[in-house]
């Protein structure tokens, strides 16, 4: 019985399988894994493993959260007749307690009292300094902050992150988890010194194990240097930066990039600014505009001139200009961006081909986005006549297309003649923008009536 509803579970395709079916059919599934004569604790373990991973597998989809908990308490009372104080009785207590903590108010307090039961089986079978103990604790530690009590965690975490350390060692995804939360509690409490302490310990650790030159150590130093910063020590935030941008440049490639490089950047530039350093900051300014040039010349080559990427490099290159004071070199950037929006406009308008109701829907709105993009940009930097009539001769042709496809009447239609008149208006067209809006006005009356808000606005 169990191998076929496992069956049945593992060929679950969830377009085609009927939620009360799949819940019936893992109800039975459950009920035989119960059934069977398990000599030794490890066989039931193995199984159960396995029946996990089908509710790991199936749990947000289509299992119902009620049935789940339901033979959840189920396989609890079968280990206490079967297999009392074992280390799977208290895994499935912590398993329970993750299942309760969905809910909320009472069987959030449920879901406290199981993850205690899972420690205490854990601690009577392998003492307080082992993996399972520190990991149950850390999830109790977690569901208390549900109940915002806070001091009750933080106690929990500051016990068990030495351990941790200790255990699971320094690079453990455990131990950074750990680290997180209690780091989260602190900085809900305004606690500077606390994390400093937390992150000071933490560095010197993963220094040691790993040595100066580990991107982990480098990062570690990173964070550290951010809490010197917090607690106002300028002078230490910026002797730790400085020592860590330069390592992070020897790593360029693996595993910083480019962006990773100019982030540590700024970070040392606040921490310059905090010092009066003017000297140093237009010389840091210098290398970030040297590292988006290169951004720029990589993405240019890989990705072509109007590729969004490229597009968003040009900008921060243009912004870093601006940034030195370097007036000259930023509208030289910028009209490089207008002219890359402006092929990209033209692209995506000569891909239309012949408009129909099909492909309408899909391809024509890529164009007006690109449409959109470029107006807004030339509004913000450069919005020269000579841009405002390149847009408007391609709405003119949009407009043509729209009306033998769409028709006179149709709101994508009316939506770019207002955009027409909008550009007549701003050219100083003022008779040929006029002419539109009574155009748009009257049609809008035909489609919509007269006490629509847009007739108003006309």
């Amino acid at each position: 019985l169990v191998q076929y509803y496992e069956k049945k579970l593992d060929s679950v395709s969830l377009g085609n399988v009927v939620d009360t079916d799949l819940n019936m059919i893992f109800s039975k599934y459950v009920d035989s894994v119960l059934h069977i004569q398990y000599e030794k604790e490890e066989d039931f373990a193995k199984k159960y493993s396995e029946l996990k991973g089908k509710i790991d597998k199936l749990r947000w989809w289509i299992l119902e959260l009620n049935l789940i908990i339901e033979k959840t308490i189920a396989i609890i009372t079968f280990l206490k007749e079967n297999f009392p104080d074992t280390a799977i009785l208290a895994k499935v207590y912590l398993d329970y307690a993750e299942y309760l903590s969905s809910f909320e108010d009472r069987r959030l307090r449920d879901a406290i009292e199981n993850t205690k039961k899972s420690i205490e089986l854990y601690q009577k079978l392998y003492g307080d300094e082992n993996e399972f103990v520190i990991h149950a604790k850390s999830e109790l530690a977690f569901r208390y902050t549900f109940f915002s009590e806070q001091e009750k965690a933080c106690e929990i975490l500051e016990q068990i992150f030495p351990l941790a350390i200790s255990v699971f060692g320094i690079e453990n995804s455990e131990t950074e988890e750990i680290k997180r939360r209690l780091l989260m509690i602190y900085s809900m409490w305004e606690e500077v010194d606390k994390a400093f302490n937390v992150k000071k310990i933490f560095f010197e650790k993963i220094q040691k194990k790993l040595g100066d030159n580990a991107p982990q150590t480098i990062d570690a130093m990173r964070d550290l240097a951010r809490s010197y910063a917090e607690s106002k020590k300028y002078n230490e935030a910026l002797n730790l930066r400085r020592t860590a941008l330069e390592k992070m440049k020897i790593l360029i490639g693996n595993p910083y990039n480019y962006d990773d490089i100019i982030r540590a950047i700024d970070d040392l530039i606040h921490s310059c600014k905090k010092l009066g350093n003017e000297q140093e900051i237009f010389s840091l300014k210098q290398e970030i505009t040297e590292f988006y040039t290169k951004i720029l010349i990589e993405r240019r080559e890989k990705l072509g001139e109007t590729h969004r990427d490229t597009l968003s490099a040009m900008e921060n290159l243009k912004f870093a200009f601006e940034d030195l004071g370097n007036n000259k070199e930023a509208d030289l950037i910028n009209e490089q961006i207008i002219e890359a929006h402006r092929q990209l406009l033209i692209e995506r308008h000569k891909s239309l081909g012949e408009l129909s109701e099909e492909n309408i829907g899909v391809t024509n709105p890529q164009t007006i986005k690109t449409m959109d993009d470029f107006e807004n940009f030339c509004s913000k930097y450069n919005y020269s006549d000579e841009n405002r009539l390149f847009l408007l001769k391609i709405y003119m042709q949009l407009l043509a297309e729209y009306q033998n496809t769409l028709g006179e009447n149709h709101s994508d239609t009316l939506k770019i003649m207002k955009k027409i008149a909008d550009n007549y208006e701003d050219l100083g067209f003022y008779k040929r923008t006029l002419e539109m809006k009574s155009k748009i006005l009257k049609q809008y009356r035909i489609v919509f009536g007269e006490a629509d808000d847009f007739n108003t606005g006309l």
